[in-house]
């Protein structure tokens, strides 16, 4: 299909419509993942990396959507393997014991487990 589109543009330059075609070909990056080809050049890289990221963005701003946890904490993810910050973080001074024991459970934005 996209040889017979670059047909019509009768001066479409050739190095261009191989990256193109390269782009097309490449844009899941590995064989693993159904590509027929592996990436070669710098545009193939971050189409890829976009291409990735656009479903983790989504699907992470589904979740978050709707979680119903309390607090400023989501629930735990299990594909990202964490807890994800949903609101303002409040000074530990600020706020009950109570809570405090739920953020420690739950890791802070600087904790090893965050």
């Amino acid at each position: 299909m996209l040889d017979e589109k670059l047909w019509e543009l009768k001066k479409f330059p050739r190095p261009l419509a191989v990256r193109l075609k390269h782009l097309i070909l490449s844009h899941h990056g590995q064989y693993e993942f159904g590509s027929p080809k592996r990436l070669k050049f710098l545009e193939a890289f971050a189409l890829n990396l976009i291409d990735d990221l656009d479903p983790k963005i989504n699907g992470l701003g589904r979740f978050m959507e709707k979680d119903r946890q309390e607090g400023v904490w989501t629930d735990f993810n299990r594909l990202f393997e964490r807890y994800f910050l949903k609101g303002e973080i409040l000074p530990v001074e600020e706020k009950s014991d109570e809570e405090n024991i739920k953020d420690v459970k739950q890791g802070s934005l600087f904790s090893p487990d965050a």
